[in-house]
């Protein structure tokens, strides 16, 4: 009785079904249905051409909304078996004994110190976290140099390639050149990342994410390709390892880019208009070190960094200021 029921219920199914025609071609009975996007298909090719068409990958969406009004048994058949593996993979997870280890040992505080003395805020993630565990950071004491474990990321040829031992006193341009030379590249590398191999090497533009941002909001620093990772990631903050976006300027891109060349040139100009052989005034004093203190200002609100640590570098002139002027200054506001 049990059989013949399932065979009632299979061949309900296949009436049901065989009232829809292919949506891909439109021409043959359905016979199949996307557990995805629940579109209907008559055969392997109209299936194939579905999923390139339309970018399904044909694996039923677990989480997906179920209005009450559609909710079946099989949907409640469905969250069951979802609780399920939720279920077996947390007790998975406790059982593994990786997860249980200190999340710091005296590697990672040695390479975040050292990191510190070239003024390079290093975040390292808990054991278990894919980036940790990718991470092949070392520092050579012998050398006293860092091996970056490096990522670079190709949006425009939407392609990612990862590079190990990078030393930091390596120029990016030369990093580069396995990729964006045709004379040096890989043939497989060069055809896929034909976009840039074409494309000159002043328009390429090498840009890092900053971590400190607000929610929602995603910027990018861009860096010298004449100088090393060393030279470049001093007084930026990274989560594990520096990932660089390689963009080309021709292009449009949505990465809001720190217009930190700006404040470079100010800061030149300053230098040149100081190295004088006229003796400075108190009041000459005063108006660079002022110049100095508005720039860092806008520094560190376009960084948007917390105001306690631009009051720890300024607050003895912040003092000076207030008491010289009898005016209560506000530091940074955001």
């Amino acid at each position: 009785m049990a059989e013949k029921s399932v065979e009632e219920v299979l061949e309900a199914v296949r009436r049901k079904m065989s009232l829809n025609r292919c949506e891909i071609c439109n021409m043959e009975e359905a016979k199949y249905r996307c557990p995805r996007c629940m579109k209907y298909s008559c055969s392997l090719v109209c299936v194939k051409q579905h999923k390139t068409t339309d970018n399904c990958n044909g694996v039923r969406e677990k989480t997906s909304f179920v209005s009450i009004n559609q909710f079946s048994d099989l949907n409640l058949l469905s969250d069951y078996r979802f609780l399920e593996e939720v279920g077996r993979m947390a007790n998975c997870a406790a059982r593994d004994v990786t997860s249980h280890k200190p999340r710091t040992n005296k590697f990672v505080n040695f390479l975040r110190n050292r990191a510190r003395r070239y003024n390079i805020h290093l975040k390292t993630l808990p054991i278990g976290f894919t980036k940790r565990r990718e991470n092949s950071t070392f520092f050579n004491n012998k050398e006293k140099k860092f091996y970056w474990h490096l990522k670079l990321i190709f949006p425009h040829s939407h392609a990612k390639f990862t590079e190990k031992r990078v030393p930091d006193d390596k120029p990016l341009f030369d990093i580069l050149k396995h990729y964006v030379d045709p004379q040096e590249s890989d043939p497989v590398i060069c055809q896929r990342l034909k976009i840039y191999t074409t494309s000159s090497p002043s328009d390429i533009q090498i840009l890092m994410k900053v971590e400190i941002s607000p929610s929602n909001t995603s910027r990018y620093e861009e860096l010298d390709a004449s100088k090393g990772l060393l030279d470049n990631l001093r007084g930026k903050t990274i989560v594990e390892y520096p990932s660089l976006h390689v963009v080309l300027k021709k292009f449009k891109t949505d990465m809001a880019v720190l217009g930190y060349s700006e404040n470079k040139a100010a800061r030149l100009t300053l230098a040149k208009t100081w190295k004088t052989d006229r003796i400075p005034t108190l009041d000459d004093w005063i108006t660079k070190v002022q110049q100095l203190f508005i720039m860092d200002k806008s520094s560190f609100q376009i960084r948007q960094q917390p105001a306690e640590a631009y009051m720890k570098t300024w607050q003895l002139w912040i003092f000076y200021q207030e008491k010289r002027s009898n005016v209560l200054i506000f530091p940074i506001e955001y």
